[in-house]
């Protein structure tokens, strides 16, 4: 019996950390990857999770975000913070509310819009 309870949580550690987080943007701020794992193309949308690393303090967090390559808008659908680098660590806040923006031309998280769309051409 106990090994069929370790199993599941064996299983979501290995995926929780299997990701290949590829380095996009960076700026004064923060430094920005993205999960190329995760891309998912459905016909003109793109889902994809993006992890920033905060600079100034020693915290990161994970978002998962909707656009329509082509228009400058995409729309955030999930956001964790972690209390360690690289999405590590205790999750300090999180939400799944969604929250539409225009990233500002030649900002990092335009950067990282621009790379997502090419990606999934």
């Amino acid at each position: 019996m106990t090994k069929f309870l370790l199993l599941p949580v064996f299983a979501f550690s290995i995926t929780s950390n299997a990701t290949s987080w590829v380095r996009v943007a960076e700026d004064n701020i923060q430094t920005l990857y993205v999960d190329k794992d995760r891309l998912v193309k459905r016909e003109k949308e793109v889902v994809y999770w993006t992890l920033i690393n905060y600079k100034n303090n020693n915290i990161s967090s994970v978002i998962k975000y909707k656009t329509v390559c082509g228009e400058r808008k995409k729309i955030q659908l999930y956001f964790s913070y972690y209390n360690e680098p690289m999405g590590r660590g205790r999750i300090v806040s999180q939400d799944n509310w969604e929250k539409s923006y225009i990233p500002k031309p030649g900002s990092a998280k335009h950067k990282v819009m621009k790379f997502v769309c090419q990606q999934t051409e």
